[in-house]
């Protein structure tokens, strides 16, 4: 188990390339170059979560889960069809009546090979980094930190909103819904897995068009 002070190491260290990582896709806009930053930025946070011992131990760990299979298999379904709803009533309508859009965008992928992998490896790979740095991690250090689930909810909620802020004010009123969502149904639920199936589904919709 892992010292409250070393599961915060292991959190700020994690989810500090999330903050940053706008910066350079900001400044790369318009070019197929924010595909590889955004890679770029997963493959470390997940190589350094796996490799370094202390994030490693963290990571590994299991819990007793409070909700059997049924429950996670039903997670899987229903939490992508709420994250589409909500931003189809949050993001959406906000940057239509305002016009305030993100910082930067994903230019459309024509190469289909180069489409289907970031469709699959790629989304995998932001749904599993996003999933055990702000749910996981922040759960464990929050907790630790002798916080209220209901404050954990919500503050875990606030960081990954955060995260997206080179996205646009839409886009942290719509992930902060989501992170609510997701830690809450974390706490409960104990397993990773049914979130990171959820998070890449929604992505897969989102991103491929399929809303």
């Amino acid at each position: 188990m892992a010292k409250p002070n070393g599961t915060t190491a292991a959190f700020l260290v994690l989810a500090a390339p999330f903050y940053v990582n706008d910066f350079a896709l900001i400044a790369l806009d318009g070019t197929y170059s924010v595909y590889l930053v955004d890679y770029l930025t997963r493959t470390v946070v997940l190589a350094t979560c796996f490799l370094w011992p202390l994030s490693r131990d963290i990571a590994w760990e299991r819990h007793a889960p409070e909700w059997g299979t049924v429950p996670a298999v039903l997670c899987v379904a229903l939490l992508p069809v709420s994250s589409r709803v909500a931003y189809h009533v949050l993001e959406a309508p906000f940057v239509r009546l305002t016009g305030i859009d993100g910082l930067f965008a994903f230019e459309p992928l024509v190469d289909p090979t180069l489409y289907w992998l970031d469709l699959t490896a790629g989304l995998f790979a932001v749904a599993l980094s996003e999933e055990l740095v702000f749910r996981k991690f922040a759960m464990r250090w929050l907790a630790e930190s002798g916080h209220t689930p209901a404050r954990i909810v919500v503050i875990s909620a606030l960081l990954f909103s955060l995260m997206h802020w080179g996205s646009g004010p839409g886009r942290l009123l719509y992930t902060f819904a989501v992170g609510l969502l997701f830690m809450a149904v974390y706490l409960r639920l104990k397993r990773l897995w049914p979130l990171v199936l959820a998070h890449w589904i929604e992505n897969f919709i989102a991103f491929g068009g399929a809303d």
